[in-house]
């Protein structure tokens, strides 16, 4: 026991040492200025540090990397709103703070830990960096507009940089926020809409899919990024799992690309605006809205999986955040509250904030969840 007291007053004190020596006093006034700024600007829900020194001890003890935030210009405008929004998305948030040391400096602090080398390379003078544990920048330094753009990649190949798992709700997030430069329609019909929900959901690039109907046939329509699978990927992909009856081409390109594909007779060349979407309740995400799982906010991408997990007897955690998996198991052991279904909840942040206000109140405050 003394051996083990004295090791740790040893380490204690070496760990002063290195910090006293190579990490510079902090100026008082900017780390007020900083904290005001915080308080002023639309930053999202992450707990950001405002103190350099203390984010770079913090890098050291816990062993990752540090994702800084240099303050500048952010009035409110409409990339403030945006800003606001993308750092306030429950997942990132939690992405964030559970395998990055957050803080925001003021450009001052930036310039003197040589953390923004270029500093007027910016529009509006707000930037964003990542420093992995060896103290070298893990991403380019870019402009606000541009980190909001790329947030998740740029967190993941930080993350890979390090030669740390990236989480794979991380990566479902990312695959639905690469779909906005290129987002694509189609839609189907088929012999079962649940099937082709659970079988061709799960294609990488398709981050929305909805049942419903074309007069009395059962329809799929669906959302997915045009950069990561084409439209006639999608459609030999329902060839080959033999899930499509007929294409219903939503444009000029598509309908040269399904005639290609397929018969002519399995082509209906008229708008796709006949669709109608099912009822909600009953048949979306069939096997999801059957658990409950279904009382646990997710993004669209993650239902699916979910979804698809559910219908082959799968374990679906791995699809979740270690936030998820905390409400679920905590409504799993209180099904008498009267939880609300999330499945298709057209707003995940508002779904997210009232399950997790729910959580923290029937636990009187013991449970609380960012």
């Amino acid at each position: 026991m003394i051996k083990t007291l004295v090791f740790t007053v040893l380490t204690a004190l070496l760990v002063l040492s290195i910090s006293c020596s190579s990490i510079a006093p902090s100026n008082k006034n900017d780390h007020l200025r900083t904290e005001t700024a915080l308080n002023n600007k639309n930053l999202g829900r992450v707990r950001w540090l405002s103190d350099y020194n203390t984010a770079l001890l913090k890098m050291a003890e816990e062993n990752k990397p540090m994702l800084v935030y240099i303050l500048g210009n952010t009035g409110n405008d409409v990339l403030s709103v945006r800003r606001n929004e993308i750092l306030s998305h429950p997942l990132i948030v939690e992405a964030i703070e559970s395998n990055f040391i957050p803080v925001a400096v003021s450009p001052a602090v930036a310039a003197e830990h040589s953390i923004l080398s270029l500093p007027g390379d910016t529009k509006t003078g707000t930037a964003m960096s990542i420093v992995g544990t060896d103290g070298h920048p893990k991403s380019k330094n870019s402009d606000d507009a541009a980190w909001m753009k790329h947030l998740t990649g740029i967190m993941l190949d930080a993350l890979q940089q390090e030669g740390m798992a990236a989480p794979v709700y991380l990566k479902l997030v990312n695959e639905e926020f690469n779909a906005a430069e290129k987002r694509e329609s189609a839609v189907i019909t088929l012999h079962c809409f649940w099937s082709g929900e659970v079988e061709l959901g799960i294609e990488h690039g398709i981050v929305y899919t909805e049942p419903g109907y074309i007069g009395d046939k059962e329809a799929l329509y669906l959302e997915f990024n045009g950069s990561a699978i084409s439209y006639e990927d999608i459609l030999k992909s329902s060839l080959d799992l033999n899930l499509i009856n007929e294409a219903f081409p939503m444009n000029e390109q598509q309908s040269t690309a399904a005639h290609g594909i397929m018969p002519d007779k399995k082509v209906v060349d008229t708008t796709a605006d006949a669709f109608v979407p099912a009822p909600r309740k009953a048949s979306y995400k069939r096997y999801l809205s059957k658990s409950i799982y279904r009382f646990v906010p997710m993004t669209e991408k993650q239902a699916i999986m979910v979804n698809n997990a559910l219908f082959l007897d799968e374990d679906p955690s791995e699809f979740l955040s270690p936030r998820q998996l905390q409400m679920y198991r905590y409504i799993k052991r209180k099904q008498y509250i009267e939880w609300q279904s999330r499945v298709h909840d057209p707003d995940f942040p508002a779904g997210w904030q009232e399950t997790t206000s729910l959580i923290n109140s029937s636990s009187r405050g013991k449970i609380q969840i960012q």
